[in-house]
């Protein structure tokens, strides 16, 4: 009696485990994925790529790069908005200087600014970068990259989701 009531519970074990594992397998994926590979590809032709973590809701837009104190050469954040817009960064409470690029909804960048850091200021008072015009994305990367890969207004920008 012992032997087969046991057998039954292991039996109902199985069966319970195997449908998580089904619901989890059918489950559906997030729309975007954690990374993407941005490139750029310059009016002089050459192309720099960046990985890129992505920020597309308004909790992970708002937090950005804040409190990190590096960030490889190679990476950097892609913030994805809903619909093209003007938007408007600051750098509150980020560590390090930052290039912000605006990227328009056709693939091509609207414009570059260049963050410094601005440490123990009022919100007030922080520096506004804004887009020149609607954009779609906006790329931020170490300070100084943009420059250094000829990255400017009207470079193209392929926008692939890991």
């Amino acid at each position: 009696m012992k032997n087969s009531i046991l057998t039954i519970l292991i039996f109902l074990a199985l069966i319970i485990l195997s449908i998580f594992i089904v619901i989890s397998l059918d489950s559906p994926k997030e729309s975007k994925e954690d990374f993407a590979k941005v490139t750029f590809i310059t009016n002089g032709g050459s192309s720099t790529t960046f990985i890129c973590e992505i920020a597309d809701s308004p909790e992970k837009r708002a937090e950005g790069l804040m409190f990190r104190k590096d960030l490889p050469e190679s990476e950097g954040m892609l913030f994805i908005f809903d619909e093209a817009k003007n938007v408007c960064f600051w750098m509150k409470d980020t560590l390090m200087p930052l290039d912000i690029i605006f990227i328009a909804e056709n693939n091509s960048v609207v414009n570059v600014e260049e963050a410094a850091v601005q440490l123990n200021v009022s919100d007030d008072k922080l520096i506004r970068y804004c887009s020149a015009a609607p954009i779609k994305w906006v790329v931020e990367i170490n300070s100084g990259l943009s420059e250094k890969f000829d990255i400017n207004k009207g470079a193209v920008v392929d926008i692939k989701y890991e």
